[in-house]
């Protein structure tokens, strides 16, 4: 179901989410929080497990905080973390950028955060390959680290020099108001997503006021 969603409600309500998580206090409305966001991977068909291998370390920063007295915080960083997972997984970057673009009117800007999203992936890959061949040659870890910088550097260059090329053959700025293929439209499946998320965010601030 949240797959189905207009990219610009997913958008909003996870913005939502994340001032209310600034808001947070009391670790009641933080483990509600989480049994939202989990309720939403499941909704998603996202694996709990996936989240939780990408955030392994996010057990520890717990550890820390209950020792250092900043659970709060902490709890705050992961539940965002964990937020930003869900919507990045369920969400495109061109779905993200579609919603941007609803906000802010300006298609520079949106082709700027669609082409930044969708480079993300590809840079990170670049870069475990590039870590990969400087273990494979022996090289120590601050070297590895100092040695993989230049050639992502390198290589994002030339990526963004061969996508500015690709733009200009296809004439890109020429019409003002592009054409979309698909276009996202609002379904009855995103009052009931508003809906559920305002009784969500309504019972959080119970649980801190009273």
């Amino acid at each position: 179901m949240l797959r189905r969603l207009h990219p610009l409600t997913k958008l909003l309500l996870f913005i939502l989410l994340a001032v209310l998580v600034f808001f947070e206090k009391n670790p009641s409305s933080l483990i509600l929080t989480l049994a939202f966001l989990v309720f939403c991977a499941a909704k998603g068909e996202i694996p709990p497990s996936k989240l939780i291998r990408n955030y392994r370390w996010m057990i520890f920063a717990l550890v820390i905080g209950i020792i250092a007295s900043t659970m709060v915080p902490a709890a705050r960083l992961c539940l965002l973390l964990i937020m930003s997972s869900v919507l990045n997984i369920s969400t495109t970057p061109t779905e993200i950028a579609y919603a941007v673009g609803m906000i802010v009117p300006s298609r520079d800007f949106t082709m700027m955060v669609s082409i930044s999203l969708s480079f993300i992936p590809v840079l990170a890959e670049e870069a475990s390959r590039i870590s990969d061949a400087q273990k494979a040659r022996g090289a120590k870890r601050t070297r590895a680290a100092v040695a993989t910088v230049v050639p992502l550097f390198a290589s994002a260059f030339r990526r963004a020099s061969d996508l500015a090329d690709a733009m200009t053959v296809r004439a890109y700025g020429t019409t003002a108001r592009p054409s979309r293929l698909n276009t996202p439209r609002f379904t009855k499946t995103d009052l009931g997503a508003v809906l559920f998320t305002l009784c969500y965010a309504a019972a959080v601030i119970f649980v801190e006021v009273f």
